[in-house]
């Protein structure tokens, strides 16, 4: 890793951080050929799988996909690391296909879009 987190703050009040961004993630966001909606859908992932991406020493790559409204479906992984008992800390966003985010709910490395699961219930 190459950039020192900068999207995170002090936290002096009972907020709970849940996740760090560091800056090479949010550049791979402004780059990829995605939408705000979709950037914002994915940072919304993010945060909502904080609790249970994979743990330990290393790094790891999660993926999954983003259905906003009448877009077509945009399939991408994440780079992160997390160490036992701290918070993961996102680093690469790179755009993927359908077969690998395939490989992802294989190998039980997906991203969960919580939001969908609630429209679905």
């Amino acid at each position: 890793m190459e950039y020192e987190p900068k999207f995170t703050e002090e936290n002096d009040d009972d907020e709970i951080v849940t996740f760090q961004l560091e800056e090479g993630i949010v550049e791979d966001l402004k780059e990829a050929d995605i939408t705000l909606d979709q950037a914002q859908a994915v940072l919304h992932m993010l945060e909502d799988n904080a609790g249970r991406v994979i743990s330990g020493s290393g790094s790891y790559i999660s993926g999954g996909v983003i259905s906003v409204d009448d877009e077509e479906d945009t399939f991408f992984q994440v780079h992160y690391e997390n160490p036992e008992g701290e918070i993961p800390t996102y680093f690469i966003y790179e755009s993927t296909d359908c077969d690998t985010y395939l490989d992802h709910i294989l190998d039980q490395t997906e991203l969960l879009d919580f939001n969908k699961l609630i429209e679905l219930e």
